[in-house]
């Protein structure tokens, strides 16, 4: 093997683990939230209840959607990470997760987001917060448009 195939195997085991890890990041932040919206709902109920206007039923029902739609997204993420919908739809979450997250810091909105229930620190929607679903969009994004730009080529 010559010096720069050795440097080519290099490099592409370093972007399939870095790949990897990605998706792994992904995965547990999107199962890590619904376990912890599982582990207390009533952070969660309470925070779209005000952020919505909407009543217990209409918050009941939008709690079952984000917590099922997570779990969906957080194992196919981690077990069909070769299928760029699978990104395209993380990037969308994280990305209606931070307007929602923005939207309520517009509006002063001082009830906890309730994320991830008990398994953090109850937290007010924040910069922090913005900011890591925006992070968390970009990597789903850049994975998404990595693997559509491999399979088009």
């Amino acid at each position: 093997m010559t010096h720069a195939e050795t440097i080519v195997q290099e490099a592409s085991t370093t972007e399939s683990v870095l790949r990897w890890t990605a998706r792994v990041v992904l995965s547990t932040v999107l199962l890590s939230a619904a376990l912890g919206k599982l582990s207390d709902p009533s952070l969660f109920l309470g925070f779209v209840s005000a952020v919505f206007g909407i009543g217990a039923s209409g918050a009941n029902a939008l709690f079952i959607f984000t917590v099922c739609l997570e779990v969906l997204l957080g194992g196919a993420v981690l077990l069909m990470g070769k299928q760029p919908w699978t990104y395209w739809s993380a990037a969308c979450l994280f990305l209606l997760f931070a307007g929602i997250i923005g939207y309520a810091m517009v509006i002063d909105l001082k009830a906890s987001v309730g994320c991830f229930g008990t398994f953090l620190e109850a937290q007010e929607a924040n910069p922090v917060s913005l900011i890591r679903n925006g992070v968390l969009a970009a990597i789903a994004l850049f994975l998404a448009l990595e693997l559509s730009n491999r399979t088009h080529v």
